[in-house]
């Protein structure tokens, strides 16, 4: 219900948006004869707003926790709304009355309000918090002075947690840094005193002014931090009755550590041979494929999102909710993330409770979403993020993962690629492991646009194996001494 209700907000909030768009446009005059196309306008933004918003989730964030990438995310839902809207309203009568200028009001006015209600939602909860706080029984007594060391993400959420339900009986001092330049700056009003590598020096100093700490809280890794700043850590403990916490290894981030406090955690076989490839597919053309990557992708989802939004009412009507089916596959480096797809199968079980095969899931409509490759659009908005690529290996399922070809982690995954369209579904798992190996070994420009115009015949005439691809990619591998125990390396 709540969800509901912070939806509809947010599409009175687009229609308060767009009609201040259109009055700052007109310099809030009325003319009776453009009241219409102001309400088609505004009819047509209230119907795509609702599907984008649905679509990319902006009502399903705690608006009092709003983070920067919620706030990318409604930037990308405005842009979005007003970029259908416009199409949709030229296709219809090619934008007859409405002025040039007014999308780019709209999306101002239309990213300002959707910002600016999560702003007073935060700041409302802000001030209900500080009001609580301020109406409890302040307990007179001596409270723990903490001296926090890292300077990341997690000290920012210790710290805030602290101030928000700890702030009587927690006093933080200070934070210290990991390096000499973050020294007099500040993290969160709390000053940072200096490296972590100085730390009893800076014990003595904060003694000076009345100041004795009782816990040292580490948000880093053990395996993180110098053997020097680990030694002075471990020392103080020692020799004081301080406390050191790490607080990382106590919320699961790390393993035990061992005598020396080092981690006892070993780092993944994938992740290990991904980072020895980084240097695989290095120089420039890395960076400016990202660019590439979502200037393109940023463009499509504007054009595109009339089918878009078609696409997922065919199957919320015929397949039915949830309309995005997602997975999580190995991305760069191993790193996890969440694969969107339009979904192409319905129930897994009949009325009666009996399960359901594949085959008799798939419907017409998920029939055409696959064999048009239209169920994939929805990872347009994983290319955006940098989870994804136009070209590259495929991302598969973790049990999917070759383990002789762990190197094909070392790039971005793609919506499509060179062992796609050189057979793709038609030819072994190991064979499409080679052509990923090859494609990142060799990465290029025109190598990236090879595979572009190769796909479009693909997904008009389906796949086709291309033997010779597959055979220079096994002799690729020999060539660099990873197909010794692999079936095929003899074809080179």
């Amino acid at each position: 219900m709540q969800r509901l209700v912070l939806s509809l907000t947010d599409l009175v909030l687009v229609g308060i948006a767009t009609i201040l768009a259109v009055l700052v446009r007109d310099d809030f005059y009325f003319y009776i004869y453009s009241i219409p196309r102001a309400l088609n306008y505004i009819s047509v933004t209230l119907a795509v707003a609702a599907v984008v918003n649905i679509t990319i989730g902006i009502s399903r964030g705690m608006w009092r926790f709003t983070t920067f990438s919620d706030l990318l995310r409604l930037m990308l839902a405005a842009a979005l709304t007003v970029g259908a809207t416009t199409l949709i309203v030229f296709w219809i009568n090619r934008l007859d009355g409405v002025s040039r200028s007014l999308p780019l009001l709209q999306f101002v006015f239309l990213a300002g309000c959707l910002a600016a209600s999560r702003a007073i939602a935060r700041l409302w909860h802000l001030r209900r918090s500080h009001r609580g706080m301020a109406n409890q029984t302040v307990v007179i007594g001596h409270s723990s002075n903490v001296l926090v060391v890292g300077v990341n993400a997690l000290t920012d959420l210790y710290i805030r947690s602290v101030e928000q339900m700890a702030a009587h009986s927690i006093h933080i001092a200070g934070v210290v840094g990991n390096k000499d330049k973050q020294t007099q700056r500040s993290l969160r009003q709390y000053q940072i005193l200096g490296p972590v590598e100085n730390i009893a020096r800076l014990l003595l100093d904060l003694e000076v002014h009345g100041v004795s700490i009782d816990r040292i809280v580490v948000t880093q890794t053990a395996s993180s931090l110098s053997e020097e700043a680990l030694e002075e850590l471990l020392n103080i403990e020692n020799i004081s009755d301080i406390q050191l916490e790490f607080i990382a290894e106590r919320l699961g981030f790390e393993n035990s550590s061992d005598n020396n406090g080092k981690s006892s955690n070993t780092t993944p076989p994938s992740f290990v041979v991904a980072e020895a490839a980084k240097d695989v597919a290095g120089g420039l053309y890395p960076v400016v494929k990202r660019f590439l990557d979502f200037s393109a992708a940023a463009t499509l989802l504007t054009l595109l999102s009339p089918v878009i939004c078609t696409v997922w009412m065919l199957v919320a009507l015929g397949i039915g909710s949830p309309v995005l089916f997602w997975q999580r596959r190995p991305g760069l480096h191993g790193r996890n993330f969440k694969l969107y797809k339009f979904r192409t199968l319905g129930p897994g079980h009949a009325p009666n409770g009996r399960k359901l095969t594949d085959e008799e899931r798939m419907s017409r409509i998920g029939q055409f979403l696959r064999n048009t490759r239209l169920d994939e659009l929805p990872q347009l908005f994983n290319i955006l993020a940098g989870e994804m690529s136009f070209v590259g290996p495929r991302p598969l399922l973790p049990v999917d993962q070759p383990e002789q070809f762990q190197m094909r982690l070392a790039v971005r995954p793609g919506l499509t690629g060179w062992a796609q369209v050189n057979g793709g579904r038609l030819v072994s798992a190991e064979d499409k492991g080679a052509m990923d190996v090859y494609y990142v070994r060799n990465m290029s420009l025109l190598l990236d646009l090879s595979v572009v115009l190769k796909t479009v015949p693909m997904v008009l005439f389906r796949e086709r194996t291309n033997d010779e691809a597959v055979i220079l990619a096994w002799k690729h591998l020999k060539d660099i001494g990873l197909a010794a125990n692999a079936s095929r390396s003899n074809l080179a």
